[in-house]
């Protein structure tokens, strides 16, 4: 009973005592010495970094990934290096068909000049055709380059060594464009030489007025018509196969 007089006796009286006696911080609170100490020893050992266990770690896991990459890097690269050379030929042929195609289109007919001609010539047969054909075009964008308004334009084959016509036996001849701008008396003759495509096994053209009555060879000096409808069938070696490649033109956009 006493102590617990002595305590209520120590207790502030008023309020200003009270509000003291708050802020003043209890001894019996104080952090000692030793406590002091754990807290600098603390902070001098959680100092930021890797442990050389965790450093390895990452290490590894680097190694790892790096190791991924180039593997499927390489793979990537093998695959590209089988079916690249393939995939070049087939793009190349496309645009060769997109070329003549779109040449094609642009024949220029005209009963009155006889110097603008449409001549295809069937030669050689079943998968070794080596068909030739000359015509006369409109030269799209030759004003602004001070050319002639019309070029005349052929497609043949040759060999490797410039022989014309081809006479290699399963393939080994070149797709050849020839384009004169001139147009003159001597269709299928001078102008310039042009590759467009190699590794070609056969070229054929085939035409048509109707769409139905298809014929291997052409000449507009027998009727005065140029046709309505050109296929255009090409045989290419791509990679170790042969493949077929088909297109059509439609011929007559300028007609006079």
């Amino acid at each position: 009973m006493q102590r617990g007089r002595e305590k209520e006796s120590d207790l502030p009286r008023n309020r200003k005592e009270r509000a003291l006696f708050v802020a003043r911080p209890a001894r019996r609170h104080a952090a000692g010495p030793g406590k002091h100490r754990y807290v600098r020893h603390f902070a001098r050992n959680s100092r930021s970094g890797l442990t050389l266990i965790e450093l390895s770690i990452v290490i590894m896991v680097i190694g790892i990934l790096l190791g991924l990459i180039f593997g499927t890097i390489a793979g990537i690269t093998q695959v590209m290096g089988e079916v690249g050379p393939a995939s070049r030929q087939k793009y190349q042929t496309l645009q060769a068909l997109a070329v003549m195609r779109a040449s094609l289109n642009q024949t220029l007919h005209s009963a009155n000049l006889s110097r603008l001609v449409f001549v295809g010539t069937s030669q050689g047969n079943g998968d070794q055709k080596r068909d030739v054909l000359t015509f006369a075009a409109v030269n799209s964008g030759a004003e602004e380059v001070g050319l002639p308004a019309v070029r005349e334009i052929s497609y043949y084959l040759r060999d490797a060594d410039g022989h014309f016509p081809c006479p290699g036996q399963g393939g080994g001849c070149v797709l050849m464009r020839r384009e004169d701008q001139t147009v003159d008396d001597e269709p299928g003759e001078g102008g310039a030489h042009y590759v467009l495509l190699e590794d070609v096994e056969s070229l054929e053209f085939q035409y048509t007025l109707n769409g139905i009555d298809w014929r291997p060879d052409w000449n507009n000096a027998d009727n005065n018509r140029i046709p309505r409808i050109v296929r255009i069938r090409m045989r290419v070696k791509i990679g170790e196969r042969v493949q077929q490649f088909d297109t059509m033109a439609r011929p007559g956009l300028y007609i006079r």
